[in-house]
């Protein structure tokens, strides 16, 4: 349109609008510095490989970068000499407000990305051995494993599962599509490819001798903890004091926006004379939950306690298969669409392909 952008690493990455009838309004960059001098003789660049709605006019965006990366005021740095996954948020208006990132020092990247019904976004890619997403930690099983985390409104990863199995040799497993599926209180809905025997958060399967079979799978996020209480009867919240000890806030409001005690309390709230971080005496409507106890889990075992699945499916037989765009039907199932060579099946029906590699299209049921 009328908005020139420059590159400043090896290559940048873009986000353009292009309104109802066929124009472009804006256009940002997302880029590295000229030359990351850890690295001289090393590209640098973002890559914007995933896109969906934020639900107000905006996008999310994922993707990779390598060296220091700008989005908007945000400066990130990936960890290692390769790629990090970047996940970045553009207004309306054109403008990055927020960018986070996640990996470790191998080869990581966001794939897929899909709004969450509230602000966020759900996202999946690859990560290779030990890789940050958040305040957790993930080691993947065999030299790639599929990721999905989700991040809030506001740019924050708040959890992360990973996908995959023990494979060694390439290819690895590896998620491309992700969908959001209303109808599982914000779950989602993930494709791509694995090879061997691999865990789909509460589900397993085996591809029989294809160098990678396409998988689908429907994941639930992790249940939200309940209140400690629904009301504030005993004092347990009495006191500033106490409040802090017992646990985390989760909801925290002011009276206004509740329409006070009794709207509050409708809620599962607790109305008490001290709101967190406000001095004695302030009305506040807010619950605790219980402080989440740490973590027992072995890195190297799959965490399917953290999402669980509905279900998860393959394209069977011995040719090689990747699942590479999903979407959500509308009852809980899920269209998704990839490549094939040689006879596969999908479920009861075998197709063989015409040349190297077909594409494919099928729908799994809200059953799986």
């Amino acid at each position: 349109g009328s908005t020139t952008l420059a590159t400043h690493g090896d290559f940048d990455t873009f986000v353009m609008h292009v309104t109802a009838s066929g124009a472009i309004d804006w256009a940002v960059t997302a880029g590295t510095s000229a030359l990351d001098w850890e690295c001289i003789f090393c590209e640098v660049y973002v890559l914007g490989v995933g896109i969906a709605h934020d639900g107000a006019g905006g996008a999310l965006v994922t993707g990779a970068f390598k060296g220091e990366a700008f989005f908007g005021s945000k400066s990130l740095k990936s960890r290692g000499i390769y790629d990090d996954v970047f996940v970045m948020h553009v207004t309306a208006s054109g403008a990055v407000d927020w960018a986070v990132q996640a990996g470790g020092a191998s080869y990581d990247q966001g794939n897929g990305i899909a709004h969450d019904g509230a602000g966020g976004a759900f996202v999946t890619g690859d990560f290779m051995g030990e890789a940050s997403f958040g305040s957790m930690s993930l080691v993947s099983l065999g030299g790639s494993d599929a990721f999905v985390m989700h991040v809030t409104s506001s740019g924050a990863i708040d959890w992360a599962v990973q996908l995959g199995g023990a494979a060694v040799a390439p290819p690895f497993d590896v998620a491309y599509g992700i969908a959001y599926d209303d109808t599982l209180e914000a779950g989602a809905l993930v494709t791509g490819a694995f090879r061997g025997e691999a865990s789909f958060g509460s589900n397993s399967l085996a591809n029989r001798g294809a160098a990678a079979s396409c998988f689908a799978a429907s994941l639930v996020p992790p249940p939200k903890e309940p209140p400690l209480a629904t009301t504030c009867n005993g004092g347990f919240v009495s006191s500033r004091v106490e409040s802090l000890a017992l646990g985390r806030v989760v909801c925290n409001a002011e009276p206004g926006i509740w329409g006070g005690q009794e709207a509050c309390e409708a809620r599962g709230c607790c109305w008490v004379p001290v709101q967190m971080g406000d001095p004695p005496g302030t009305p506040g409507c807010f619950y605790l939950v219980a402080p989440s106890p740490p973590p027992t889990r072995p890195q190297e075992e799959v965490p399917s306690d953290v999402v669980s699945s509905n279900w998860a499916v393959e394209v069977e037989g011995t040719a090689s298969s990747s699942g590479n765009g999903i979407a959500h039907d509308g009852a809980g199932g899920a269209f998704v669409t990839g490549v094939f060579s040689g006879t596969a099946s999908f479920g009861d029906t075998s197709l063989t392909s015409r040349g190297s590699f077909d594409a494919f299209v099928l729908h799994v049921t809200a059953s799986g």
